[in-house]
C-alpha cells in the first residue's frame, strides 16, 4: 500500500511499504523491488507500487529458509542470491522462488561454521564476488557456483559494511573510516570518497553520491535517521530503505 507524507521541507515522499522487521538490503530488477528482512528470516518481493508479489524463506536450515540473511543480488530478476549469513551459506533462487543450488564451506574450502557470507554482488558478466566475513577475504565464483579464486581485503579497509558494484568498479563502504572505497573487480585498491558520519552512499555510473548523519537529506529532504541502503532507479526516482520500510524520494 502507497502512503504519501510531507517532510519537514514540505515536499511529498512515498511510502512504498512499511512492515519490515529489521530490512539489511535491497536489490532493484526493470519491474520488483527485492528487500531483505533479516528479522524475519525472508525477502520480499514488491512492485513499483508496493504491493506485495512474493514472500520467500523464514526462519530454519532447510533449503529455502533461512537464519539471519544480510544480503541480496536480484540480478535481472531470474537469478537471486541470498547472503544465508547464519546458515553458513548462499542460496540461489529463480525467480518463482524455488532454490537452485546452494554455495556453503564445501565450494568454499573452508570449514563448515567458519564460511560467514557477509555481502554479496553479482558482476555483468554472472560472476559472484562475496565478502566473506571470517577471513575478511573477497571469493569469486563462476556462474556454476565453483570458485574461482579468493583475495584479501585491501589493508585500507578497516571493516566492510556494504558492498555494491557498477559497470566494473567495486565499492565498499568502511563507516568505521566514513569512507567509500573503490576497488578493481579483481580486489585491488583504486581510490576513495570520504564524508563525516558517512551511512550509505550510491554511484549511479557516473556521480558518487554519499550520505551522512546528523540530519542526512537527498535533495532537501529529510531522510530517515538510519538509511539502509539507497538506490536510483530512473523511473522510481531514489528508493530509500530503513530497517522498518521502502520510501521513493
Amino acid at each position: 500500500m502507497l502512503w504519501a507524507f510531507l517532510t519537514q521541507s514540505g515536499v511529498s515522499q512515498t511510502i512504498l511499504y512499511n512492515d519490515f522487521s529489521d530490512a539489511t538490503a535491497l536489490s532493484v530488477t526493470r519491474d520488483a523491488f527485492f528487500v531483505l528482512d533479516k528479522g524475519r528470516h525472508r525477502f520480499v518481493v514488491l512492485s513499483e507500487e508496493g504491493e506485495v508479489m512474493q514472500t520467500i524463506g523464514g526462519l530454519g536450515f532447510r533449503q529455502g529458509a533461512f537464519n539471519s540473511p544480510t544480503d541480496i543480488d536480484a540480478t535481472n530478476g531470474l537469478k537471486i542470491y541470498v547472503a544465508d549469513y547464519g546458515n553458513n551459506r548462499i542460496q540461489l533462487f529463480d525467480k518463482r522462488g524455488q532454490v537452485l543450488s546452494v554455495i556453503n564451506s564445501d565450494n568454499s574450502g573452508l570449514k563448515s561454521r567458519q564460511f560467514k557470507p557477509k555481502y554479496l554482488v553479482v558482476t555483468q558478466f554472472g560472476e559472484l564476488i562475496v565478502f566473506e566475513e571470517s577471513t575478511h577475504q573477497l571469493l569469486y565464483y563462476d556462474l556454476s557456483g565453483n570458485l574461482i579464486t579468493r583475495v584479501r581485503v585491501p589493508d585500507e579497509i578497516n571493516r566492510i559494511d556494504g558492498l555494491k558494484i557498477s559497470d566494473n568498479r567495486l565499492f565498499v563502504l568502511d563507516r568505521t573510516q566514513s569512507l567509500v572505497i573503490e576497488l578493481s573487480l579483481n580486489g585491488l585498491y583504486v581510490t576513495f570518497y570520504a564524508k563525516p558520519e558517512l551511512k550509505a552512499f550510491e554511484f549511479d555510473g557516473t556521480d558518487m553520491m554519499l550520505f551522512s548523519d546528523p540530519d542526512p537529506t537527498l535533495n532537501g529532504k529529510s531522510l530517515p535517521d538510519d538509511p539502509v541502503e539507497l538506490v536510483w532507479k530512473k523511473s522510481s526516482g531514489w528508493l530509500v530503505l530503513d530497517k522498518k520500510a521502502l520510501r521513493t524520494y
